[in-house]
């Protein structure tokens, strides 16, 4: 609903805008109903476009203009080269030659962008990444066995685990009811766990 009434402003916007431009320029345009027929047109055809790219990402869009600017840069080093000297400058023939390097680059420019991953565009623009915002949390449930284990430590002072380590009460418990075990292993073992744990629990790693 929002989106149809931002449409309808914008068209109304638009033949405001063509009537006043009959109005400043009356060369322009004959009438200011040709004006504002003209403003309303021009909405509607970007009310179509805007249609027909319903359901294209900003991701996508965002990789096609990186691609245009890529093959534009990439068409005027060739085109300032001297590879096209011997064509008369302002000729339609140099005009034609950099017409068809800016298509060319430019869609090869465009269909390696959208190909392309961000690991792609890091290379491209070193110190640059793109994190979602709305990354979803990574818990890791610790159980008894692998506290007991000891490695978690080693792993997460490594960062080798993303997330937020979570020790669930019951497991507590367990271990606490193994320390006080008359099983000297199992007492070790349990004990060193809950060692292990104060540095271990609640860490977020990131």
């Amino acid at each position: 609903m929002t989106i149809w009434i931002t449409r309808i402003l914008f068209l109304l916007l638009c033949g405001l805008g063509g009537y006043g431009l009959t109005v400043l320029q009356p060369t322009i345009f004959s009438s200011p109903y040709t004006g504002v027929a003209v403003g309303l047109l021009f909405a509607l055809f970007l009310i179509l476009i805007d249609q027909l790219l319903r359901g294209f990402s900003l991701r996508a869009f965002s990789a096609i203009t990186f691609g245009l600017l890529l093959g534009f840069v990439v068409s005027q080093l060739i085109d300032r080269s001297g590879l096209f000297e011997t064509f008369e400058e302002g000729s339609t023939t140099r005009w034609l030659i950099r017409v068809g390097l800016f298509l060319a680059f430019g869609y090869i420019g465009m269909i390696l962008a959208m190909r392309s991953n961000k690991e792609d565009f890091a290379l491209i623009i070193p110190y640059v990444r793109f994190t979602p915002l709305n990354k979803p949390e990574n818990y890791i449930i610790l159980d008894t066995s692998a506290i007991m284990d000891g490695r978690i430590l080693d792993l997460t002072e490594a960062k080798l685990i993303e997330g937020i380590v979570i020790v669930p009460k019951f497991v507590l418990r367990e271990l606490q009811h193994l320390a006080d075990s008359s099983d000297q292993i199992q007492r070790n073992r349990a004990r060193r766990g809950l060692e292990i744990l104060k540095p271990v629990k609640t860490m977020r790693l990131n």
